[in-house]
C-alpha cells in the first residue's frame, strides 16, 4: 500500500503540466498553439513566451521529476521493484497527464530531474553533453539533425553508459524504461498511424 501511495505522489507530482499554467495564467495563451509538435512542454513555453515563460517552467517541469524521486529514495526503503516503477512516475505523469486530457509533454526535462535524484550530477551532464554536440552537429548539417534523432540516440547511450558506470540493475531497469517511453513519444505519430 505504501509503494503504491508513492507511486501515485511521485505520478502525480510528474503530470502537473506547468507549462501550461503559466502560460494560461500568467500570459493568457495556450502553448500548445505553439511550436512545432504542439505540446505542453518547456520548448513551446520558449515560443510562446520567450524566457519569461520557458525559463520557469523549465525549472518547474525540472523538479518535477527531481523533488518527488530524491525525497522517496532517500526518504523511505523501496524494493527494487518499487525503487524503478516509483522512479519513472514522474516521467509517465508528464506524458500521461490526466490535467490535460493524457496528452502530455515529451518527458526530456522530468527525466533530467528523475536522473539527477537518481544519481546527482554525472547522468544530466552525460545527457546534456550529448544534447550540446548534437545541437551543434545540427548546426553544421542544417535541417538533417532533427530533435527525435538527438533524442533517440541520447536514449540508446544512455542503455549503454548507466550500466558501464553503475552496477545497480535497478538504474539500467530505469535507463531502458526511459528510454523506451521518450522513444514512444518521439515516434507516436508514426506507430499509431
Amino acid at each position: 500500500m505504501k509503494n503504491l501511495l508513492l507511486f501515485l505522489l511521485a505520478f502525480l507530482s510528474g503530470s502537473i503540466p506547468f507549462s501550461h499554467i503559466l502560460g494560461k495564467v500568467f500570459f493568457k495563451i495556450d502553448i500548445r498553439d505553439f511550436g512545432e509538435d504542439k505540446n505542453p512542454g518547456p520548448t513551446n513555453s520558449f515560443h510562446a513566451g520567450g524566457f519569461a515563460l520557458g525559463f520557469p517552467s523549465l525549472l518547474l517541469d525540472y523538479l518535477k521529476g527531481a523533488a518527488p524521486i530524491y525525497i522517496i529514495i532517500t526518504s523511505f526503503k523501496l524494493t527494487p521493484l518499487a525503487f524503478v516503477l516509483i522512479s519513472i512516475a514522474p516521467l509517465l505523469g508528464n506524458i500521461f497527464t490526466p490535467f490535460l486530457k493524457f496528452k502530455g509533454g515529451k518527458g526530456t526535462t522530468t527525466s533530467f530531474g528523475i536522473w539527477t535524484a537518481l544519481t546527482l550530477w554525472e547522468v544530466p551532464t552525460f545527457l546534456g553533453i550529448i544534447f550540446l554536440i548534437f545541437l551543434y552537429l545540427r548546426k553544421v548539417f542544417k535541417e538533417k539533425i532533427t530533435d527525435k534523432l538527438i533524442v533517440l540516440i541520447s536514449m540508446i547511450l544512455l542503455v549503454i553508459f548507466v550500466p558501464l558506470r553503475y552496477k545497480d540493475a535497478r538504474l539500467f531497469a530505469i535507463a531502458i524504461i526511459n528510454s523506451m517511453l521518450l522513444f514512444f513519444v518521439q515516434y507516436k505519430e508514426r506507430i499509431f498511424k
